[in-house]
């Protein structure tokens, strides 16, 4: 069966859709991943290796079968692997350079003898030789990878089947995935046991989120890979096993929800990308809005942290001041802190200090008067996913009322109110601070750092406070000043692009300790 859904897979994959399993398949051979993706600058290389014996391996992925005609069509792209050397930081001034070419499907005999003549030019010329890579070769590196692992428990096997059989536009179900990877990752014995599961984790990933690669879903394709990448390097740390059996496998996956947000990046700057193409409600367009140019903002300030003069950076930045100006975005509940704190960053980047400052003073207002401790109405907790928000606006299923009231708290007042004391928002703090001290302040701990990973945390406690009536300035200060990195797990702190990747996905996990990380790396660039 697993061989047949593996095949079935491949046949309907696209080349986006298998790129991050096919360099899981070569880093378990031992080749070092250099580059992996789609890009502007990728000159027909969509992966770059470097081989165990040290060459430099250059491959161009497509999907299905190959004809003749389909050779011509691309012959350009065929060109420039062959005929032009890659430039990457750190390679040797001379190396050995191979090419190949990768399909899902197979390569016809014509395909094959005219490949054959194009290598008897190349090679004549000193240039290295193109190796075909088809369809039944992935087939049986893939079942090979992934064959110990496959669920064999009931439950398991139906989560996997429900995950599988999917339309692949917007019903990727978080929880459930999640779930399958905690899973996949139960008892992990030693490195080279967590090295196999993680490289399994990938190519299982790839197989669950093909129909959305189909469909050009990008926000679920994100949110897979970086729970993927999350969970790997939470077995990796949480077992305290070396890098080298993980990190790797980790980064993969992360690299593929950074292609993946790149996508949105460039969708939204489209002409009309936000247009409305068919009835809606308002509070459906704004959230989606919402959630797409985040997507973007946060993809812009991985993207040109070093360069905001860029044209696209200067045009998302226009996109957030315009639709924040029309009312065009929607404060959802508090899982959208993550979002907005994108567009909060975006201004700031910019240079626009008082719209960022206005944007924030006006955030914190708003959750002061909606989750005070006697609300009837309050935001949404960041347990919350969007989706589920909607949900319950449009008339979803709705759980049962509680006989007792739930109590109110706020888990984004206090890192909002951190964020304005530390850009000196004393006297705009001090006119609505009555109202700021009658809401409970809550977060959640993870009793280790690294547990903040996991998509679901069972190991933590859950922490209520007020700020004091009156306040002093010098103790939220020292708030500010305070060092609390040891909270961050490493991978986080390491790699600034996945932290800020994460903390989009992870709504529930963007908490002070991920905040102020994120925002001293903004606020001293």
């Amino acid at each position: 069966m697993k061989d047949r859904l593996i095949e079935d897979w491949l046949t309907r994959i696209n080349e986006r859709g298998y790129e991050s399993s096919f360099c899981q398949i070569l880093l378990s051979q031992g080749y070092q991943i250099l580059r992996c993706g789609h890009s502007p600058t990728e000159h027909g290389k969509d992966v770059l290796a470097i081989s165990p014996d040290g060459a430099v391996c250059a491959y161009q992925l497509k999907s299905g079968d190959f004809s003749q005609a389909d050779v011509g069509k691309h012959h350009a792209q065929l060109t420039m692997l062959v005929e032009t050397r890659p430039i990457y930081p750190g390679l040797p001034a001379s190396f050995e350079y191979r090419v190949f070419f990768v399909t899902t499907g197979e390569f016809k005999d014509p395909a094959v003898s005219l490949i054959r003549e194009l290598n008897e030019g190349w090679q004549h010329r000193k240039l290295p030789k193109l190796t075909l890579i088809g369809g039944r070769q992935l087939l049986a590196d893939f079942i090979k990878l992934s064959s110990d692992f496959w669920p064999v428990e009931a439950p398991e096997v139906r989560r996997f089947r429900e995950l599988y059989l999917v339309d692949g536009r917007g019903d990727f179900d978080i929880n459930q995935f999640s779930k399958f990877l905690c899973e996949l990752f139960r008892d992990v014995k030693s490195g080279l046991d967590l090295e196999r599961r993680a490289a399994a984790a990938n190519l299982f990933c790839s197989y669950l989120l093909g129909d959305f690669y189909k469909h050009s879903d990008h926000w679920s394709i994100i949110q897979g890979w970086t729970i993927c990448a999350a969970q790997i390097a939470w077995a990796g740390l949480s077992g305290k096993h070396p890098e080298k059996h993980w990190l790797e496998s980790s980064k993969i996956a992360k690299d593929a929800a950074l292609a993946a947000l790149r996508e949105i990046g460039a969708e939204v700057l489209q002409e009309r990308a936000f247009d409305v193409r068919d009835r809606e409600l308002d509070e459906y367009t704004r959230t989606r809005n919402t959630c797409a140019l985040a997507a973007a903002c946060c993809w812009q300030l991985i993207n040109s942290r070093t360069n905001i003069s860029s044209s696209d950076f200067q045009a998302t930045l226009a996109l957030v001041q315009n639709y924040l100006q029309k009312g065009r975005l929607l404060f959802w509940g508090e899982g959208a802190l993550s979002q907005f704190l994108m567009f909060f960053w975006m201004l700031e980047g910019g240079g626009n200090q008082v719209p960022a400052n206005s944007l924030l003073m006006a955030l914190i207002k708003a959750v002061s008067e909606k989750n005070t401790r006697d609300s009837q109405n309050p935001l949404e907790t960041p347990y919350t996913l969007p989706d589920e928000f909607l949900e319950k606006l449009f008339g979803g299923p709705q759980e049962p009322a509680s006989p007792r009231r739930i109590a109110v708290e706020s888990y984004s007042l206090f890192p909002m109110v951190i964020l304005a004391v530390r850009r000196d928002l004393r006297a705009p703090l001090e006119e609505i601070w009555r109202q700021i001290t009658d809401v409970a302040l809550a977060w959640f701990r993870p009793d280790a750092p690294e547990d903040s990973l996991l998509w679901r945390c069972e190991k933590g406690k859950e922490y209520s406070q007020s700020f004091a009536r009156p306040q002093s300035w010098k103790e939220l200060q020292a708030f500010v000043t305070q060092d609390d990195q040891e909270r961050v797990p490493s991978v986080l702190r390491d790699d600034f692009s996945f932290a800020l990747l994460f903390s989009l996905v992870f709504q529930h996990r963007t908490q002070l300790s991920l905040i102020k990380h994120l925002d001293n790396a903004f606020f001293n660039r």
